[in-house]
């Protein structure tokens, strides 16, 4: 004897409502992004939103998988064009202590200045949404009722240039993978041990320019070498801190320190492709 099932679909499953999370979310992808506007937003997200939801293992892939869908010509093979994109946004040490010490401190002092202006960048309205709906790690603050806000918000921009550091180094290993034959060259160069980070860039306009500008248009910003100079100021941050700073526990560390588990599991992958 055989039984009949019906499958009663009279009431389907409603779509959850959007949250507030999801609303004044100012990255949301379009569909038609480009693969440098893709890259650009994987980058502020990486800065911005918190390594359970933009992890930098899935920065990279994503970065990599936006650079195979750059077309491809005669005159710019698909490694130039994603070189192309990655150059703006590749900081010297200077400029990233420059950001979290000096302008990002000052856009938090006066936000109703910031919010006034007729242009805001999409990097800003990312901070801000991360400064409304983030939360003091407890690590720092161990009672939430009770925790000052100026002090989270040095520790929020501390914290976020040690993102930032780490963001630059995953960058520039891709940019440099993607430039084998300039790598090389570049390798056969005299170096000096002094490095010079504080010399001054000379503009022939009179118009200010954007660091971005200045960055992508000066001759003398070597990526490898700046490589060098952000895994030396990385490894002084980690030789300096507290021991209590180094373990975040997290899961799948083992046991290993926040910066052994970045070079073990972000950064060798990397360097042996």
């Amino acid at each position: 004897m055989s039984v009949a099932y019906i499958l009663n679909d009279a009431c389907p499953i409603s779509w959850p409502p959007a949250t507030a999370l999801m609303l004044d979310y100012p990255l949301i992808p379009q569909t038609s992004e480009t693969p440098a506007q893709t890259i650009n937003r994987l980058y502020v997200e990486a800065l911005w939103l918190p390594e359970s939801i933009m992890s930098l293992s899935h920065f990279v892939l994503e970065v990599r998988r936006s650079a195979q869908q750059l077309p491809s010509s005669q005159s710019e093979s698909q490694s130039d064009g994603i070189r192309g994109i990655l150059r703006p946004l590749l900081l010297p040490l200077r400029e990233i202590e420059k950001k979290y010490q000096e302008r990002l401190p000052n856009l938090l002092r006066d936000p109703q200045a910031a919010m006034e202006r007729e242009v805001i960048e999409p990097e800003e309205n990312a901070i801000w949404y991360a400064w409304h709906h983030g939360r003091p790690p407890v690590r720092h603050f161990p009672d939430p009722d009770n925790v000052d806000e100026e002090k989270w918000k040095k520790q929020w921009m501390v914290d976020t240039e040690r993102r930032e550091m780490l963001v630059q180094i995953l960058l520039h290993f891709i940019f440099i993978s993607a430039a084998p034959t300039s790598l090389s060259q570049e390798s056969h160069l005299p170096r000096s041990r002094k490095r010079k980070r504080d010399t001054p860039r000379v503009s022939t306009k009179k118009k200010r320019k954007s660091n971005k500008e200045e960055r992508s248009m000066s001759p003398s910003f070597s990526p490898s070498e700046n490589l060098d100079t952000l895994t030396d100021r990385l490894a002084l941050w980690q030789a300096i801190e507290d021991d209590s700073e180094k373990l975040l526990n997290r899961p799948g560390d083992n046991g290993r320190d926040w910066m052994r588990v970045f070079w073990e599991d972000q950064v060798t992958p990397l360097s042996v492709i």
